[in-house]
């Protein structure tokens, strides 16, 4: 809620994550997009240059249909978010028929939020599937609720998290743990501890 301290963590925090991905890594950042705000897009692209990132010109747009706001009618709302991309090199793939830089995928509304700032699995899904190889390692170093590191597991990537909040932490382990649970239980313990293994904390 302070962008002055969501900045400086920023200035602290980009050229370390551009320190530890490996070579043609992609990285997705969640931002806004005002001229109003010192943290945006316009802002936060050169931080990401500066660190050795090869940033698109134009960020993601996730559009947010059915949200349940209904502001004066002379009102705009705010019915989309945007999504930084940028690599640590070159790295193209082979895949089905293209996509669209605007993904439509309801928000997770109100009471249902497991973390104030959780983000539908099914959106982590589609950013993940162009970005990661099979076998892969997902990295989410603001973990929260832990739902984009169950999105990469369930696609059976290894995956890491981490936050400054022991609250987020413990839940992202459970999630992580009822799901390993589910595969247990629908697969048989033998197949299911074979399937866990390719998920393996790297």
């Amino acid at each position: 809620d302070n962008e002055d301290e969501v900045w400086k963590l920023l200035v602290a925090i980009i050229p370390e994550l551009y320190r530890v991905l490996k070579p043609n890594s992609h990285l997705y950042l969640f931002c806004g997009v005002s001229y109003k705000h010192k943290v945006a897009f316009h802002t936060i692209a050169p931080l990401l240059e500066k660190a050795g990132f090869n940033v698109r010109g134009q960020p993601i747009v996730w559009a947010k249909p059915d949200q349940g706001f209904k502001p004066p009618f002379t009102v705009w709302p705010m019915n989309a978010e945007r999504i930084i991309f940028c690599t640590t090199g070159n790295r193209d793939r082979e895949g089905p028929p293209p996509r669209s830089d605007v993904i439509t995928v309801k928000p997770i509304i109100g009471g249902k939020k497991k973390h104030r700032f959780e983000k539908p699995e099914e959106l982590i899904r589609q950013l993940i599937i162009p970005s990661l190889e099979p076998d892969g390692n997902f990295l989410d170093p603001f973990c929260g609720g832990g739902t984009h590191l169950l999105a990469a597991r369930k696609l059976w990537m290894r995956v890491q998290g981490f936050d400054s909040d022991p609250i987020s932490v413990a839940n992202s382990k459970t999630l992580l743990g009822e799901w390993d649970a589910e595969v247990l239980e629908s697969n048989g313990l033998e197949q299911g501890m074979r399937l866990l293994e390719k998920v393996k904390r790297w």
